[in-house]
C-alpha cells in the first residue's frame, strides 16, 4: 500500500513553491546604502568642521568680549575699596568712625557692587558699614570663623589683597569679598579690611551680556577648594567651550563660554540635512523591501515543505487522523482510521463527525467543536466510541486541535488513539486488585482474629519476647488490612460501585468530630490539634466519607511533624465555596513531587529505607471521594516549612427541604 499522501489532501495545505529571484538578496540597496552613508559622512563631516570652526571664532569674540566686562565691573569697584587700604596707612591705623563714615558712604555709592565695607583691626571686626543689617557682624574674631579665616590667612601671607567666593551671605543672597590686608610702614601687620560685593548684582549684569551674545559662560575660582562659580548654566558642554585665565585682584579665574544651545546645524544647512536624510530613507527602504521579500519568500518555502513532511506522517501514522472541515465534516483520513473503523476513505469521506459518534457522548463533543470555532480553545481532548462499519462501537482517545492552513480556512486535524487494549488491560488490573482483595481479607481476618487471642491471654501468659514479636504482627497485620480496604476503595471509585449518600449538613460540627476521631494519633504522635476558626456554612457531602478525608489528611500531617508540632485545621470561606485546610510544620513535599501527589501508589520517599509506612493510595482516594462530592484538592508546600493540604467543598443554598440523596461512582 502506498504511503503517498493524496494531491489533494496536499493541495489543502500546501502553498505553491516560491523561488527567489536574483535580486532578492538586496545586494544592490546594500551598495547604494554604504555609497550614501560614505558620502553623507563625508559631507557632514566638512559641515561640521567648517561651523566649528566658524563658532569658536564667534566664541573667542563674545569670550574677549565678556572678559573685558568683568574686568570693568570688578577692578572698579575694587579700587574704590583699595582707598581705604591706602587711608588706614596713611593714619598709621588710627581712624575716627565719625571722620570715616561719610567717605565710606561715598565709596559704596560710587561703586554699584558694594553691599558693606568692615574694619578688623588684629583681625577683629570693629567697624562695619552700613551698620544696619550687620551688626552680628561686629566683635567677630576671623580665626574662629573656619569658613572664612584660610581666605583671611591667606590674604596676610601674600601681603596681597584678594577676592574670594562666591560665598552664601548670612544676610541672604551671594557675595564676592575682597579682602585686603592693611601693612604699616613698618611693616608690621596692623589688620585687615573686607569689602563685600554683590555678586547676585555682578551675575544679573554677566547674564544680560551673555544673552546679548547667545552664550552660557561660567567664572570660576580656581584658588578656592570646589572652585565656586557664576553661571548662566550648570550644565555648560565644556567640550564645546573655549576659556581664557583672568588674573583679578590677586585670585586666579577661570572664564569658561559656550553655544548657548550647543552645537546645531546652521539654517542656512538645512537643506543638505534633510537631503542626506531622504537619501539614507530610501536606502533602508529598499534595503528592507528587499530583506522582507527574502524572509516571506524563504518562510513560504520552509512552510511548503513542513506541510509536505506533515502530510507524509499523516499518511503513515500508526494513529487514526483526519482531517476535519470548520463545520466538522470529514475530508481526509489515513489508512489507520480506515481500518479502526472498518470503512474507506471514500465511505467515510464527507461523513460528519457526530455520525461516527456514540448518542451518549454527542452532547460533549458538540460543545468542544463549538469552542473550537468560536476560537474560545485551539484544542481539547476526550474519551469517546466511535461506531464501526459492522454497527459495533470501540472506545478512543480523541484529539482536536486547530490547523491554519494558507488558503485562509481554520481546519481541523484529529488524532484518535485505540483504547480496546487499554481497556482490556484496565479491566484485568482492576479484576485482578479485586480479587486479591478478596482473598486476602478473608485469610487476614483470621490471622488477626488469632493474634488478638494470643495477645489477650487465651492461650495463657506470654513471655515479653513473645509479647514484643505478638504486637509487631498485630502492626503489620493492620497495616495490610489498611492496604486491602485502599485497594477495595480504589477499585470501587474507579469501577464507579462506591456508594455517596449526600446530605446537608453542616462543616463546623464535622471539623470538630474528626478531631475527636482521630485523638488516637496524639498517643502514637507526639503532637497537637488546633482548631482555628468557626465556620457557619452548610455543605451537601457523606459525613463518613468526608471524615475518612479529613482522618488521613491528619494522619499524614502527624506522620510529618516534628515533636511536639502543631497540626492546624482552618476553614476559608469564598464566593461559593468553602475551603478546608490541615497545615503541619514538618519538613514540607519536596518540589520533584509536587506534579506526582496525588496520584496512586506515589509517596515523596518510596525506597525500602523510608521513615514513614503507607501504601500511596490515600492521598489518591481522598482526590476521588471529593471530587465525587463535588469539590476539589490540592496543596500548598514550601520543602523544609511544612505542609498545607486542603480541599474545596461548594456551599449548600438551601431550596428544597434537607432530603438525602443517594449516589453511586460516577453519578455522584
Amino acid at each position: 500500500m502506498s504511503h503517498q499522501a493524496s494531491p489533494a489532501f496536499q493541495s489543502r495545505l500546501n502553498p505553491p513553491r516560491a523561488r527567489l529571484p536574483w535580486y532578492s538578496g538586496g545586494w544592490q540597496a546594500l551598495l547604494v546604502l554604504i555609497l550614501m552613508l560614505a558620502v553623507s559622512e563625508f559631507i557632514l563631516h566638512q559641515q561640521r568642521q567648517q561651523y566649528h570652526n566658524e563658532q569658536r571664532q564667534e566664541l573667542l569674540v563674545s569670550l574677549g568680549q565678556l572678559r573685558t566686562l568683568i574686568d570693568t565691573e570688578l577692578n572698579s569697584n575694587l579700587y574704590l575699596a583699595s582707598g581705604l587700604v591706602s587711608y588706614l596707612r596713611a593714619q598709621n591705623g588710627k581712624y575716627d568712625q565719625d571722620t570715616l563714615e561719610p567717605w565710606i558712604r561715598g565709596l559704596l555709592e560710587q561703586g554699584k557692587y558694594i553691599r558693606n565695607i568692615g574694619i578688623a583691626p588684629e583681625n577683629r571686626i570693629s567697624y562695619v558699614y552700613p551698620l544696619k543689617g550687620n551688626e552680628q557682624a561686629i566683635g567677630l574674631f576671623y580665626p574662629n570663623i573656619a569658613n572664612q579665616w584660610p581666605s583671611v590667612a591667606r590674604a596676610i601671607r601674600l601681603r596681597r589683597a584678594i577676592l574670594a567666593g562666591p560665598v552664601i551671605l548670612r544676610q541672604g543672597g551671594q557675595g564676592l569679598i575682597f579682602r585686603a590686608p592693611v601693612f604699616l610702614d613698618n611693616g608690621n601687620y596692623w589688620g585687615i579690611v573686607s569689602t563685600v560685593l554683590n555678586a547676585d548684582a555682578v551675575q544679573t549684569s554677566l547674564r544680560q551680556a551673555a544673552t546679548q551674545l547667545h552664550i552660557s559662560y561660567a567664572l570660576r575660582n580656581l584658588d578656592e577648594d570646589g572652585h565656586p562659580q557664576l553661571t548662566n548654566n550648570t550644565e555648560l558642554p565644556e567640550a564645546e567651550a573655549v576659556s581664557n585665565d583672568i588674573v583679578t585682584a590677586g585670585t586666579h579665574w577661570r572664564l569658561l563660554v559656550a553655544p548657548r544651545n550647543g552645537t546645531a546645524i546652521l539654517d542656512q544647512r538645512l537643506g543638505y540635512s534633510i537631503a542626506i536624510t531622504v537619501s539614507l530613507l530610501t536606502a533602508l527602504l529598499l534595503l528592507n523591501l528587499c530583506r522582507a521579500y527574502r524572509r516571506q519568500t524563504m518562510i513560504l518555502q520552509a512552510l511548503a515543505e513542513s506541510q509536505q513532511r506533515f502530510a507524509g506522517a499523516f499518511e503513515t501514522a500508526p494513529q487514526g487522523m483526519a482531517l476535519l472541515s470548520p463545520q466538522g465534516q470529514l475530508m481526509e483520513c489515513n489508512t489507520t482510521l480506515c481500518q479502526l473503523l472498518g470503512q474507506s476513505a471514500n465511505s467515510l469521506g464527507g461523513q460528519s463527525l457526530l455520525e461516527l459518534t456514540h448518542p451518549l457522548d454527542q452532547p460533549v463533543s458538540k460543545q468542544m467543536l463549538h469552542a473550537l470555532r468560536k476560537g474560545q480553545q485551539r484544542n481539547y481532548q476526550q474519551e469517546k466510541r466511535y461506531r464501526r462499519a459492522d454497527g459495533g462501537w470501540i472506545d478512543v482517545w480523541e484529539s482536536a486541535a486547530i490547523v491554519n492552513c494558507t488558503s485562509g480556512a481554520d481546519y481541523l486535524i484529529l488524532q484518535i488513539q485505540d483504547l480496546t487494549e487499554f481497556k482490556r488491560m484496565e479491566r484485568i488490573k482492576s479484576d485482578f486488585i479485586a480479587t486479591i482483595s478478596h482473598e486476602l481479607r478473608t485469610p487476614l481476618t483470621a490471622i488477626v482474629g488469632a493474634i488478638d487471642l494470643v495477645r489477650a491471654g487465651v492461650v495463657g501468659d506470654n513471655p515479653a519476647q513473645l509479647t514484643a514479636m505478638l504486637d509487631i504482627a498485630h502492626d503489620n497485620s493492620q497495616r495490610l488490612t489498611l492496604l486491602i480496604d485502599d485497594l477495595l476503595d480504589m477499585d470501587k471509585l474507579r469501577r464507579g460501585q462506591m456508594r455517596f449518600e449526600l446530605r446537608p449538613q453542616r462543616l463546623q460540627p464535622l471539623l470538630e468530630n474528626a478531631v475527636t476521631l482521630n485523638q488516637s494519633l496524639l498517643k502514637e504522635f507526639p503532637v497537637q490539634f488546633q482548631l482555628l476558626n468557626h465556620t457557619d456554612v452548610e455543605v451537601e457531602v457523606d459525613s463518613q466519607r468526608l471524615l475518612q478525608v479529613i482522618g488521613n489528611y491528619l494522619s499524614n500531617a502527624a506522620k510529618f511533624s516534628p515533636a511536639q508540632g502543631v497540626i492546624e485545621i482552618e476553614s476559608e470561606i469564598y464566593p461559593h465555596r468553602v475551603r478546608v485546610k490541615v497545615r503541619d510544620f514538618g519538613p514540607g513535599v519536596p518540589a520533584s513531587f509536587h506534579a506526582h501527589i496525588f496520584q496512586q501508589f506515589s509517596q515523596a520517599d518510596s525506597s525500602s529505607r523510608r521513615q514513614q509506612g503507607g501504601t500511596g493510595l490515600g492521598l489518591a482516594i481522598c482526590k476521588e471521594l471529593i471530587r465525587h462530592m463535588g469539590g476539589d484538592v490540592g496543596f500548598d508546600s514550601i520543602e523544609g516549612l511544612g505542609a498545607c493540604f486542603w480541599f474545596e467543598l461548594p456551599i449548600l443554598v438551601r431550596t428544597d427541604p434537607e432530603t438525602p440523596q443517594q449516589h453511586q461512582g460516577a453519578a455522584a
